[in-house]
Formats: structure tokens, sequence, C-alpha cells
């Protein structure tokens, strides 16, 4: 999917901000973006078009935004029978209700003009959405042009580098499938847990700690093994980043697509039924879950 870079947003006076303790922060407005600046548009349009002649399809920023307000817009008008309550959404739920992409392309440029003459600065980057890693980008491009709308100078820009840019595409979905993606489970303990992962526990008939155990089922499960192991105490085992698979199986034996979520969940499981506790699976986004340990 492509967005405006959040930078561009606020520039350009497309954002809201609110009070943050003290520090002012600011949220991108995309659906005011979108229907008040022309160039916008036909640059999100252009590089859709760049995107389709590489094979990469491109979910549209104004459709989902048109989705996910019909989606508040029903849920406003739900109300329980016996007491008339309102469906409770957090802004947590709605962005897990937001489409689900494998790369946000941010997008953002600066136009000038000098008599004739206008001269637009263009950037362009692609972030990994499962780990936030940046998989693509490019220098900026500077495009000038006598008596060139901005439409034709962005158009020109987003020409001069598909090439570059959908080939480092194209290796981060090579090394994606090759490797697994990049994510990042982290392991915390409610203190309620009768465990924490320094106590022994008996895992096939021999005896190790618990987050022994947990490092051995991401041996077992990440692709070829590969995960680093950053934070690790008695209350937190933070693996980041970890490789899974592109794709599992459900609960019918089908292949599908699996986020960092779906990849845990084997192990929730194991933990609940080897050790008899409770395990609170808590999504942040397609490449980050947390497991809390203890309850759900």
């Amino acid at each position: 999917m492509v967005v405006p870079a959040d930078q561009w947003c606020i520039t350009n006076g497309y954002a809201t901000s609110f009070d943050d303790m003290g520090r002012t922060r600011y949220v991108p407005d995309y659906e005011a973006a979108l229907q008040e600046n022309a160039e916008i548009r036909s640059l999100i349009g252009s590089l859709g078009n760049m995107m389709s002649s590489y094979d990469f399809p491109l979910k549209n920023l104004e459709a989902e935004l048109k989705r996910l307000n019909n989606d508040e817009a029903e849920l406003s008008l739900i109300v329980g029978k016996a007491t008339g309550a309102e469906v409770v959404e957090s802004p947590v739920d709605r962005l897990r209700r937001s489409a689900k992409c494998d790369i946000i392309i941010d997008v953002a440029y600066t136009s000038f003009r000098n008599g004739p003459y206008s001269k637009v600065v263009f950037n362009i980057t692609a972030i990994d959405a499962y780990s936030s890693m940046e998989v693509a980008a490019c220098p900026p491009v500077e495009t000038e042009m006598v008596a060139a709308s901005m439409e034709k100078l962005l158009d020109r820009a987003v020409q001069d580098v598909k090439e570059t840019f959908c080939s480092k595409i194209q290796s981060y979905f090579e090394d994606t499938y090759n490797n697994g993606r990049n994510a990042r489970i982290l392991l915390k303990r409610f203190d309620s847990c009768p465990y924490d992962f320094e106590d022994d526990v008996v895992y096939n008939g021999k005896d190790a700690e618990l987050g022994e155990v947990i490092q051995q089922w991401f041996y077992d499960n990440c692709v070829g093994g590969q995960f680093s192991l950053g934070n690790a105490t008695a209350n937190t085992m933070d693996f980041s980043p970890a490789r899974i698979p592109v794709r599992g199986k459900d609960l019918s034996d089908n292949e599908v697509a699996i986020d960092a979520a779906a990849f845990v969940r084997p192990l929730s499981r194991l933990l609940s039924r080897t050790y008899n506790m409770d395990v609170k699976v808590y999504p942040k986004g397609l490449g980050e879950v947390w497991l809390i340990l203890g309850e759900k």
C-alpha cells in the first residue's frame, strides 16, 4: 500500500495534533490528503501503475479508508438488546481491522517553481509491515521541466526510480520466501504465573529451564532455526528478529498465509498443555506479538 509520508502530511497540513504529556504529536490524515490534494492522488496512481507493471499488486489506500469508515458507521449502530450497550473499539482494535499489507510504501515530495521552470524532489521508501525495517529506498530524485504540471513531474520521477526500486522489492520478496519474514515475539509473565523463565521444568524427559524449552521451540519452528534472542531475564524473553514462515496450516490443515500471532499459537498451546498455564496472545501488528504467561 502506498501512503503519504508522515512528514509530508504534517508539512502540508494533512495531520491532526494531540498533546501527549506536554509533547505535541501528529496523526496523518490520509483521507483529507486524498480528498484535497490532486497531486498526491496522481502520484499514488502512477505508483500503482508502476507496481502493477512488475506484478506487485497494491491495496488501494482510498478504498481501504472507505472500508474502515463504513465499518465504524455499522459498529455505531450495533447496540445490546438488554441495555443498549455500544460496541467498544479501541484504537488498537481499529488498527487490527486495517489492511494487511506486506509492504508500506512511504512517498513524499517537495515542489519548486522558478519562472517557467517547475521542479520536484521526490522521495520513496518501502517498509516491511511485519518488522518495520526498510527494505527498499532510492536517493531523492530531482526532476525539472519547463511549463510542466506537478502531476507530470511526479510521474517522470516515478519512471526514473521504478527499475531500481522494483528490483529491490523483488529481492526483498525472494529473501522472504527463502528465509522467512522478520518478526518480533516478546514473552512476558504475569506476577500470578507459577513459573518464570529460569525455573526448572521437564521437557521430553529431560531437565531444562523454561526459557531453554522456549528457545528449543524457536529452533524447531523458525525458518532454518534463525532467530536472535535479545533481552532475556527471568521475566522477559525478546526474540527479535525471528524468521517466521510465510505460510502455515489452519485448523482444517489447509495451507494459508500466517502472521506472527498465528506462528506462535502452537507455542502457546504447548506451554498451556505441558505446564498447565494460561497464555495470553496479544498481537501488536502483523509482525509483532506478545505472549504473556500466567493468565488470559
